[in-house]
């Protein structure tokens, strides 16, 4: 066999093998994900106990949209909305009925 077909051959086998490890992390990152259908009180709970921990929560807008967010809580108001502050962009205001997934404590839930 010739020093070039050598070559080819290290260089296909190296190159597969690459594959086989890129892909192998791929479906490890997949299968770790799991979710647990929670309710809408119990997604308000963990959120006042997250003690500033920072979460992100998924919502449906006013207008219909869904909007996810990363932030903090700040306080709850008098009509049960959540403020957090969410980084570079100041308060935003969250309507407790309308968060359809919560993810915090590196748990993901899904509010019904």
């Amino acid at each position: 066999m010739s020093l070039q077909k050598q070559l080819n051959k290290i260089t296909q086998i190296g190159f597969m093998h690459i594959l086989a490890i890129k892909n192998k992390l791929k479906m490890k990152n997949t299968t770790t994900m799991t979710a647990t259908r929670i309710s809408k009180t119990k997604a308000v709970e963990l959120i006042n106990n997250s003690k500033g921990r920072r979460f992100t929560v998924t919502f449906t807008k006013k207008n219909g949209t869904l909007r996810t967010m990363n932030g903090s809580r700040k306080n709850q108001t008098s009509l049960g909305n959540i403020t957090m502050t969410v980084t570079n962009r100041g308060y935003r205001t969250v309507n407790p009925n309308t968060i359809t997934e919560l993810k915090i404590n590196r748990n993901t839930y899904i509010v019904k």
